[in-house]
């Protein structure tokens, strides 16, 4: 499997959930283990062998343990990008029902200059039933901005046939895979 460009990832960064979550946890644990590191570093100018305690072992462990939970990250973001583009490249594609539309509304910290002003994030989410294989599944998927979507329309679904709980909608990451194809992979 050849390594995904980093055009496709950032573009996949914001069209999947899971991957994000995944690219954002890795992040922050690569910045706490380089910091942890570059602590224990500094501090074994400070401290001889004979004193040191039980927090300038615990810095050395730490730093290692964050670099090996940074490359489990590193391995579960290519895994789902690999499971994406199996999906997407050889998923069969079915017909889904939109049952219902969950917005998930959240309150932003308000602005400098205007804080009698709220700030609303709205995240909307699709309740789509689906037949696959005898038997009729919910999923809830996410909807990417400006998705304009009727309750009761059909609605494209591409599913793998060893996964058929998890669909993708076919709209969105049909777009990313010409992307993702473009980018040079």
């Amino acid at each position: 499997m050849s390594l995904p460009s980093l055009r496709s990832l950032t573009s996949l960064y914001t069209l999947d959930r899971p991957f994000a979550r995944i690219a954002n946890v890795t992040g922050i644990v690569l910045v706490v283990s380089v910091t942890l590191g570059w602590v224990s570093h500094q501090m074994k100018g400070f401290v001889t062998d004979e004193s040191a305690g039980i927090d300038t072992h615990a810095l050395t462990w730490a730093s290692g343990a964050g670099v090996v939970l940074m490359v489990l990250g590193l391995v579960l973001m290519l895994r789902r990008y690999h499971w994406i583009h199996q999906v997407v490249s050889h998923g069969t594609v079915i017909k889904g029902v939109l049952q219902k539309i969950d917005v998930h509304t959240t309150r932003l910290p308000a602005e400098k200059h205007a804080p009698w002003t709220p700030r609303l994030s709205h995240t909307y989410y699709a309740v789509v039933s689906y037949d696959c294989g005898g038997v009729t599944r919910q999923a809830r998927l996410k909807l990417p901005a400006g998705a304009t979507m009727t309750e009761g329309a059909e609605i494209d679904l591409m599913i793998l046939p060893r996964t058929p709980s998890q669909p993708l909608l076919r709209a969105v990451f049909q777009n990313w895979a010409r992307t993702a194809a473009r980018s040079g992979r």
